[in-house]
């Protein structure tokens, strides 16, 4: 750690560290030692039989350089932040705290993994506490080329509801921002803009990425979407093992599934479950209901939640967003039935069926 302070209270950073007077843990009170050595940037640490849990001992160079960097990239931009700061009310320290224009930012840097149920703990206790939570992936941690379950965790959402997620690369000084995702679970798109931490954080969101809106009810190749299923429906894969049974169970096979499940929307990869089950279910429910039916956005919200609470339907886990937009993909997909004519709209956030889906 960066900070600790003396008897009387008084913060001491380890780069103002020039004596050897006492230094004690903001946090849990105890004395720590200042260590100044060649690998690890200078810090204070506890002592080897330390019960302090607020702070993580053992940091990795990585992890000291890197929030390190990213203080004096805010400090350069004349941005108010605070390295180490203890919040008591949460018993937690991120790495940095911003305010920005008034607005509260807790920011972890995270190197290494962690469990979903911390994660989530975290970022709940930062977000019921009235702090946005920033969480910064390092080279372990960070996408390669896919994402994957283990990223979903750390995407943050702004003011503007666009979805984010940050890396960094302390070696290289190179701050990467994914956005704009897109696609199913099983095949997510984003892009990426990179930057130096020299550059002003104006230009990090800055052309950052145009939002690409993929089109409601753009269809997939549906030759191969089928040839992909026929090749699940031999092997009794856990992902798809439902949508067979459902699809089985509504008298339906591969050949005659309706060409509107194999369109795509732009936020379906906040669904965890195979997208052709979820969509599928959902042609089902809205076959029951008679033309002249109206179908609220309220009762399709509370739809999803009785799908969602008979596991029939799961999100990917993001305590970062807002609980309501995973129900995006559901109006994407109502939105593309109506450009399919399957759906037809009467109203703000309200539908009637206008004719059945195919079954050929």
């Amino acid at each position: 750690m960066f900070i600790a302070i003396d008897k009387q209270h008084n913060i001491i950073k380890a780069s103002d560290y020039r004596n050897n007077k006492e230094c004690f843990c903001p946090s849990c009170k105890e004395e720590v030692i200042f260590k100044n050595g060649s690998i690890y940037q200078s810090h204070f640490s506890h002592k080897n039989n330390s019960d302090c849990q607020t702070f993580s001992e053992g940091e990795t160079p990585e992890h000291m350089e890197g929030k390190l960097l990213l203080y004096n990239w805010f400090k350069k931009e004349k941005i108010e932040v605070q390295l180490e700061a203890f919040l008591p009310a949460l018993k937690q320290r991120p790495d940095l705290l911003v305010n920005y224009k008034g607005t509260n930012i807790a920011i972890e840097y995270q190197c290494s993994t962690i469990t979903k149920e911390k994660i989530i703990s975290r970022t709940r206790g930062y977000k019921n506490n009235g702090y946005y939570v920033f969480w910064i992936l390092g080279h372990k941690l960070k996408v390669s080329e896919k994402v994957n379950t283990k990223h979903y965790a750390y995407i943050s959402m702004d003011l503007s509801e666009k979805y984010y997620l940050f890396q960094l690369d302390q070696n290289r000084k190179k701050f990467e921002i994914l956005s704009d995702f897109s696609g199913s679970h099983t095949e997510v798109h984003y892009t990426v803009k990179s930057v130096t931490v020299s550059s002003t954080l104006k230009d990090v969101f800055r052309n950052s990425v145009r939002r690409q809106r993929s089109g409601y009810g753009i269809e997939k190749n549906r030759e191969e979407q089928k040839e992909y299923l026929y090749q699940l429906s031999f092997y009794r894969y856990e992902k798809s093992r439902h949508f067979f049974e459902l699809m089985y169970k509504s008298g339906l096979s591969v050949d005659s599934l309706p060409d509107s499940i194999f369109c795509i929307v732009p936020n379906e990869w906040m669904i965890a479950t195979f997208s052709y089950q979820w969509k599928l279910l959902m042609l089902i429910w809205l076959e029951e209901f008679e033309s002249y039916h109206v179908i609220t956005k309220n009762v399709l919200v509370r739809k999803i939640k009785e799908w969602e609470t008979e596991k029939v339907v799961a999100f990917q886990i993001m305590p970062n967003v807002n609980p309501a937009n995973f129900y995006q993909p559901f109006f994407e997909y109502i939105e593309a039935l109506c450009t399919n004519e399957i759906m037809k709209i009467v109203g703000d956030e309200k539908w009637v069926r206008h004719k059945s889906f195919s079954k050929k």
